[in-house]
């Protein structure tokens, strides 16, 4: 039964996934449509499917390396994989959409956030998940405020994605990629002003960078 409702929690996940994607297109093309359009969409039906073949991808291909994998749908266990690969597939089409519109969009979010806590809580006791959501609840309010009292030196929209992750993902794992995020952005700048001659007031957009950090830490883990 676990399993079950693990695969119908990805199956919508993908679904969210579905509508990021959609969403994600509007806003790197400028385009202002009403929400309830994403459904009218092909391209929703389209990448809803990739979303589902990569997340299925990636849930079987853990239990399949940790041994798990003993009946036609893997057990909850490997669902870890899944909410990574959600979470990257989310910060890589969030990255697009920065490098060419600066911006994050709240869609995009939501979206995200609904996925990912119906993974964990497809997987986790309501206590554990639920205890992440208001940690990384109160991390958002910080950023927020850190954000607002900065005035530029980090993005309203990249503090939502960062409080995203930390309720969905934990605050340690979201402040690990600030950090490195905030040293990959700063090596860049160095780089641009060395060779590229650029300002220092050169903005450059900083989801990039948290992605960036993301396939880094993941490659990490897949070598070691």
């Amino acid at each position: 039964m676990d399993s079950l409702m693990a695969a119908a929690a990805v199956f919508l996940a993908a679904v969210f996934g579905g509508m990021e994607t959609v969403y994600g297109y509007w806003a790197w093309k400028g385009i202002a449509e009403r929400f309830d359009k994403v459904w009218r969409s092909r391209l929703f039906y389209q990448s809803a499917l990739v979303w589902l073949a990569l997340l299925l991808g990636a849930w079987y291909s853990a239990a399949a390396a940790g041994g798990e994998l003993k009946e036609m749908v893997p057990s909850v266990e490997s669902i870890l994989a899944v909410r990574l690969a959600a979470l990257g597939l989310t910060y890589i089409l969030l990255a697009m959409v920065d490098v060419r519109r600066r911006i994050v969009s709240d869609r995009m979010l939501l979206c995200c956030l609904a996925g990912q806590l119906l993974l964990a809580a497809s997987s986790q006791p309501v206590g554990q998940w639920g205890r992440c959501f208001l940690q990384g609840l109160f991390l958002l309010a910080v950023l927020l405020a850190a954000a607002w009292l900065l005035r530029g030196g980090l993005g309203m929209g990249d503090a939502k994605l960062l409080g995203v992750t930390a309720m969905t993902a934990g605050w340690s794992y979201a402040l690990w990629l600030l950090a490195a995020g905030l040293m990959l952005s700063f090596f860049a700048g160095i780089w641009l002003l060395v060779f590229r001659k650029k300002s220092a007031k050169t903005e450059m957009p900083f989801v990039p960078f948290l992605t960036a950090a993301m396939a880094a830490q993941l490659v990490f883990l897949a070598v070691g």
